[in-house]
């Protein structure tokens, strides 16, 4: 009986699993090229670290997504790999503009630029918003990701407008940069973004935001942490207008000369069972 009930389990796991590997990629080309035009396609089952050598455009439409997998030649899919495979940019030019849809899984994503000139960086912004990730009316969803690295005129790592909307859980944003606004995340145009479960360490801004800007839309966090992310205005999240929850999360360490953790401009920003500690506005 035993014996059965392993087998009955391989059989209702395995068609699963196989779909990380009929779909799999390896280098840039192939991943670029699992772009489809069904918005719920399968995942493609990343299987080896990828240099990107152009960013990937994800048209109106169109979707990808994309997550670490392990594959075997002998036996089909592995299922989800427990290595965590690499997406990286070159320093000079971002990883993802999206206009439909992206979806990344148990990937990291690591230096990626858009760094137009202000003189350039005019709306829709996609010269220079997003050093990771760029967002324009699409939908993005990112789960136990790691973007790290990355800088922008707005948005170090994400940048999200005109309708965008985002949906991030379990990732981890470090060390990224804005010349402006937003360290990790820009968002703008009357996007919506919701973030649980995530960490932003040691980003900054600029100007304003070190790890979030929120420029007319509206972003609710929650079971997150902020440390020690800078900013001229608002240390670790910064909103201009727009509207800003906060649930079950933590900001500890952050700084900036006005708004050590939170700087509010207009709009609203509301608090629940948050916890704040160490932030300084000098």
């Amino acid at each position: 009986m035993k014996t059965a009930a392993v087998l009955i389990f391989l059989a209702l796991c395995v068609p699963a699993l196989a779909d990380d590997c009929a779909r799999a990629a390896s280098t840039f080309d192939e991943l670029a090229g699992t772009r489809r035009d069904a918005p719920d396609s399968a995942f493609t089952g990343v299987t080896a670290d990828i240099e990107f050598s152009s960013q990937i455009v994800v048209g109106a439409g169109e979707s990808l997504r994309a997550r670490s997998a392990a594959c075997d030649s002998r036996h089909g899919a592995l299922g989800l790999s427990g290595v965590r495979r690499t997406l990286s940019g070159t320093g000079r030019e971002r990883l993802f503009s999206v206009y439909g849809r992206l979806d990344l899984e148990n990937l990291r994503l690591e230096r990626g630029a858009a760094l137009a000139a202000l003189g350039d960086c005019d709306p829709p912004y996609d010269a220079c918003m997003g050093g990771a990730i760029f967002v324009l009316g699409g939908r993005l969803t990112l789960r136990d990701c790691e973007l790290r690295e990355h800088a922008a005129y707005y948005g170090g790592a994400l940048g999200l407008w005109d309708g965008a909307t985002a949906h991030v859980s379990a990732c981890a944003f470090a060390s990224n940069a804005a010349t402006s606004e937003g360290g990790a995340i820009s968002l703008g145009g009357a996007g919506v973004a919701t973030v649980t479960g995530s960490t932003f360490a040691l980003n900054q801004a600029d100007d304003f935001g070190g790890a979030l800007a929120l420029n007319d839309g509206s972003v609710a966090i929650a079971a997150s942490a902020f440390r020690r992310n800078r900013a001229a205005t608002g240390g670790a999240l910064g909103v201009y207008l727009g509207a800003l929850r906060l649930v079950a999360s933590s900001l500890e360490d952050n700084g900036a000369v006005n708004g050590g953790a939170i700087a509010l401009v207009f709009g609203n920003v509301s608090l629940e069972a948050d916890w704040f500690a160490r932030n300084e506005a000098t």
